[in-house]
C-alpha cells in the first residue's frame, strides 16, 4: 500500500511537471522571439551614424565650387555629433529587452542552446546610462529609466526560478508595459530615424547612379568607327563607376526589407505580450500556443531575411 502511495505521488508529480512545461512552453517561445527581434535591431542601427555622415558627404560631390574632402568630412562629423549620442543610447535598449526575453526562455525550461539571460549585461546598461542619476543622458529619463529598471528586476527574478508558473505570470504581466515602452522606442529609432537617414543616402546614391548610366551611353555612329570607339572609351570609366554604387543600392533594398520585417515582428511581439498579460490565467496550453503562433511565423521571416542580409554584407 505504501509503495502504491509513493508511486501515485511520483506519477502525480511527473504529470504536474509535464503540465508545467506545457503551460510555460509558449512563454519560452515568446521570450525567444523577443530575443530574436532584439538581435535584428542591432545591425539596423549600427549603420545609423555612417548614414548620417554619408548623406552629408555624397551630395557635395556634384556641386560647383571648391571641394576639400577634409572640410567635407569635418562638417559631416560635426553635423552628426547628436546622432552619435542617440545611437549609443539606442543600442542599449535591446540588451535589456533581450535579457528579459531570455530570462523567460530559461524560466520556461525550454532548451537554451544560445539563449541565456545575461543579467550582468542588463545591469551594465543601468550603470552605463546612469539610471536614477541626474547626470545621466537626457534621452533616458522618466518612462525609459523606469522600463529598464523594471525589466532588469523581473529578469533577475525569472533567471533564478525554474518552471514556476507564478513567476512567469508576474514577469509577463508586470513586464508588459515596460516592454512596450522599450520596443516602441526601438521601432521609432529604426523606422523614423535610422531608416530616414538610410533613405537619404539611398536617394543620393540613386541620383549618382542614374547620372552614371546616362554618361555610360556610347551610341553607334554609322560609318564612323573611330568616333564609335572613342565614345565607348569615353564611357568606360562611367560604366566601371556604376559597380561602386550598384551593390550599395542592392544592400539598401535588403536592409529596408529587414527593417520592415523587424517592425512587423515587433508589432506582433507587443500584441502577443498584451494577449498573454491580459489572459494568462484564462488560456490553456493550447490557447497560449495559438497566441504565439503568428509571432513565431513573423520572427522566422525576420531571421531568414536578416541571415541573407548579413551574408551579403559580410566581406
Amino acid at each position: 500500500m505504501r509503495n502504491r502511495s509513493v508511486l501515485h505521488a511520483l506519477t502525480l508529480g511527473a504529470l504536474l511537471g509535464l503540465a508545467g512545461c506545457a503551460n510555460l512552453e509558449a512563454v519560452g517561445k515568446f521570450g525567444a522571439s523577443g530575443a530574436e527581434v532584439s538581435k535584428a535591431y542591432r545591425p539596423l542601427v549600427d549603420q545609423y551614424l555612417e548614414d548620417c555622415r554619408e548623406k552629408e558627404i555624397v551630395p557635395r560631390l556634384d556641386r560647383d565650387g571648391p571641394y576639400d574632402l577634409r572640410e567635407v568630412v569635418s562638417t559631416a562629423r560635426a553635423t552628426c555629433a547628436g546622432s552619435e549620442e542617440q545611437k549609443a543610447v539606442a543600442l542599449r535598449f535591446p540588451t535589456v529587452v533581450e535579457g528579459y526575453s531570455n530570462s523567460l526562455v530559461s524560466l520556461s525550461g525550454l532548451p537554451n542552446d544560445y539563449f541565456s539571460a545575461d543579467i550582468d549585461a542588463m545591469n551594465g546598461v543601468v550603470k552605463a546610462l546612469k539610471i536614477g542619476d541626474p547626470s545621466g543622458p537626457p534621452l533616458v529619463k522618466g518612462v525609459y529609466a523606469d522600463a529598464i529598471t523594471t525589466l532588469t528586476k523581473l529578469a533577475a527574478e525569472a533567471a533564478v526560478a525554474r518552471k514556476v508558473d507564478a513567476t512567469a505570470r508576474r514577469a509577463i504581466q508586470e513586464g508588459n508595459e515596460p516592454l512596450k515602452t522599450l520596443v516602441n522606442a526601438m521601432r521609432f529609432f529604426v523606422g523614423r530615424l535610422a531608416q530616414a537617414e538610410a533613405e537619404k543616402v539611398r536617394n543620393a546614391d540613386q541620383r549618382a547612379f542614374d547620372e552614371l548610366v546616362k554618361a555610360s551611353n556610347a551610341p553607334l555612329i554609322a560609318g564612323n568607327s573611330p568616333a564609335t570607339i572613342a565614345g565607348v572609351q569615353r564611357a568606360i570609366p562611367f560604366r566601371l563607376e556604376q559597380q561602386r554604387y550598384f551593390p550599395k543600392l542592392e544592400a539598401a533594398a535588403q536592409r529596408k526589407s529587414v527593417a520592415d520585417a523587424f517592425d512587423a515582428a515587433a508589432v506582433e511581439l507587443l500584441r502577443t505580450s498584451d494577449d498573454l498579460a491580459a489572459n494568462y490565467d484564462k488560456l490553456t496550453a493550447a490557447g497560449r500556443a495559438d497566441t504565439v503562433k503568428q509571432l513565431i511565423a513573423k520572427v522566422q521571416i525576420l531571421r531568414q531575411l536578416l541571415k541573407s542580409f548579413e551574408q551579403e554584407s559580410s566581406p
